[in-house]
């Protein structure tokens, strides 16, 4: 029986130094508590995303870790403000975690812990609870991934898509003015009746208008586009006469088909 009972405790023992080393190895950080939200246990990841000691950790429930309302700064770089909302936010996740069964798992819980250097850093944390026979809870298990720099580069992705929807307007807006600026023109001429213009010439002015307003429809286009992009205009849909479309593109280029010997021919389809 003594002989048994040691090999018990050997065996014990082993699988306790096994599952401390699979905790020190994880990449993310961890730590338990007990069934009154009191951390018992930390592995040196958590630690470091802290930049505190383990002991420091112990002892302390998780909203200790946290801020309370006010406006702080983040190792993301920006300021961030703890208000009534983020407090509804964590109330209602905690509501979901105490109402779930034993073993349950409550994913992407988005959490500000601070740092050392009083920064906040944001988190998501995974969280898998154990229960007794009578639905108390014993323990529980967090997961933690510090999303500082996942968060960082969302902000460059936004500011990139700020920055192409500012390049847009504005040069779209610069190629306007002198295009509405050549279209007064050349509409102008071809309304003179006194301008002694030969058909040849007409055509050719034409042809400019023509293709300077469809250059003008393309930039307004690439403007609502923008538009579109950034929320601030709906799309709307609207049926053409596809004939018509594809002949008024076709006479855009009869003059340099004309130039180069090329001869243009559409027929219309019967749609």
């Amino acid at each position: 029986a003594l002989r048994e009972r040691l090999q018990l405790e050997q065996q014990i023992k082993e699988e306790k130094t096994f599952l401390e080393n699979v905790l020190e190895s994880c990449g993310d950080g961890i730590f338990i508590t007990d069934g009154r939200g009191i951390i018992t246990r930390v592995n040196e990841s958590f630690a470091k995303i802290l930049g505190k000691d383990k002991t420091s950790i112990i002892g302390k429930k998780l909203y200790d870790l946290g801020p309370s309302a006010g406006t702080y700064p983040s190792t993301t770089g920006e300021t961030v403000v703890i208000d009534h909302s983020y407090q509804e936010y964590t109330y209602s996740h905690m509501e979901k975690l105490l109402a779930l069964d034993s073993g349950g798992k409550l994913e992407n819980w988005e959490y500000y812990v601070f740092n050392a250097a009083g920064e906040l850093v944001p988190l998501d944390m995974t969280v898998t609870i154990q229960k007794d026979a009578e639905g108390v809870i014993t323990s529980a298990v967090c997961v933690l991934r510090d999303s500082t720099e996942r968060k960082k580069a969302q902000k460059a992705i936004e500011e990139a898509y700020q920055f192409r929807t500012r390049f847009f307007t504005n040069i779209t807006h610069e190629f306007r003015t002198p295009l509405t600026l050549t279209i007064g023109p050349l509409e102008e001429l071809l309304r003179n009746k006194q301008a002694s213009l030969t058909k040849s010439d007409n055509d050719l002015i034409s042809c400019a208008l023509h293709n300077a307003t469809r250059l003008l429809n393309l930039i307004n286009q690439l403007l609502d586009f923008s538009m579109l992009d950034s929320g601030a205009q709906s799309l709307t849909y609207e049926k053409k006469e596809i004939n018509q479309f594809i002949a008024s593109v076709l006479d855009s280029f009869s003059p340099l088909a004309k130039k180069k010997n090329i001869q243009l021919t559409y027929h219309p389809c019967a749609c």
